[in-house]
């Protein structure tokens, strides 16, 4: 589902692109620049993709996690370690 939906997205920015430079052969600057934002927009869509997918994974992670306190603990000291969590 994940491949599929990122096919679609990349195929949709082709196809983009393509609109874009016919648009700036023929001059029309304008109509370039909101199928730019166009684009900017679906490639977003893909990040948000992305980040979804990496948020599913690692909730899985954190709920294998909870069964092992001493795991955890090494886990917690790491992220403090780098900064990435305060300390309580």
């Amino acid at each position: 589902m994940h491949k599929k939906k990122l096919d679609i997205l990349y195929d949709k920015i082709e196809e983009l692109q393509k609109t874009r430079m016919e648009y700036l052969e023929i001059d029309k600057n304008a109509a370039a620049r909101r199928i730019e934002k166009q684009i900017e927009k679906v490639e977003l869509e893909i990040k948000l993709l992305g980040f979804n997918k990496l948020k599913q994974e690692l909730d899985i992670y954190k709920n294998i996690v909870k069964d092992y306190p001493t795991l955890q603990n090494e886990i917690n000291g790491k992220l403090i370690e780098n900064g990435i969590i305060k300390r309580c």
